[in-house]
């Protein structure tokens, strides 16, 4: 975290899937998460930690971000919009609403922005680099009911780096919300 130094076993990852719904097998709806090295995923959350803690100081959140935030909790964001199309339906209003689902949100966030965006949230240069290094340059192996993959995917020279900041990094929330700060 300190050094920008990236750990060679920080650079092996394990993709799982998880089944968002009992008894719901269709290859189109598990979630796959990264399994992290713990030491490693706790620099990230580190990272988080102290974007996020920046962020509130700043006063530079997206308003209508609630994930992550002390004294704000997901289920008001679904309360306030209840509460606005009520308004709406009871002036006889008329509305645009856009719903944006941030479905792979976190294997789009380009590290470039994501990586200027946390410097001012005044996230340590060294630290970025640690987290960004590992991500660049991991090997993914995949869990399957038969075992772990031995083939994997990723650390591709010959390739453009991967980007995103991974779903399962305690980093997430954090890197989002610093993006949606910036825009």
């Amino acid at each position: 975290y300190t050094t920008g130094y990236a750990l060679r076993r920080w650079k092996k990852g394990l993709d799982v899937q998880l089944i968002k719904k009992p008894n719901d097998y269709r290859a189109t709806n598990p979630r796959t998460i990264l399994l992290l090295e713990p030491d490693h995923n706790m620099n990230n959350k580190v990272i988080g930690s102290d974007a996020m803690r920046m962020g509130e100081r700043l006063g530079v959140h997206a308003r209508d971000n609630y994930g992550g935030r002390k004294g704000l909790r997901a289920a008001e964001v679904s309360m306030n919009q209840t509460l606005t199309y009520n308004s709406i339906w009871a002036r006889r209003g008329r509305a645009v609403v856009m719903s944006n689902d941030a479905k792979g949100c976190y294997d789009r966030i380009a590290h470039t922005v994501v990586n200027l965006a946390l410097q001012r949230l005044g996230v340590s240069k060294p630290a970025l680099q640690s987290m960004l290094a590992t991500i660049q340059e991991m090997e993914h192996h995949i869990r399957t009911a038969f075992g772990d993959s031995k083939d994997s995917y990723g650390n591709d020279p010959t390739q453009p780096p991967p980007q995103g900041i991974l779903q399962g990094s305690g980093s997430g929330p954090a890197g989002w919300s610093s993006i949606a700060a910036v825009v």
